[in-house]
């Protein structure tokens, strides 16, 4: 069972409710840094992989794109989130 205060199925609630996602997948890497900063003790989803293709980023730049992303998860960071790795595109 995982130590977070919120689950992948939040997570992937929140993209969608910010982005028009004509393709959305978050997966949970949090095993793989079991023992890492932010993920001392292995049991919480500290680190994820997101995956999103949006109309909404059509006219943003690549960084842009990913401001938006981590604006949106902006709520998970202060509850223990730690690290995300973003492949965003139009679409």
């Amino acid at each position: 069972m995982s130590s977070s205060p919120y689950t992948l199925a939040q997570i992937q609630a929140q993209l969608q409710q910010h982005f028009a996602a004509a393709q959305l997948e978050v997966l949970d890497e949090s095993a793989a840094h079991a023992g890492h900063s932010g993920n001392p003790e292995g049991d919480a989803i500290s680190h994820i992989r997101v995956q999103v293709r949006s109309a909404d980023f059509a006219n943003l730049s690549k960084v842009a794109q990913h401001r938006a992303v981590h604006a949106a998860l902006a709520p998970f960071y202060s509850l223990g989130l730690h690290a995300v790795v973003l492949d965003t595109a139009a679409g």
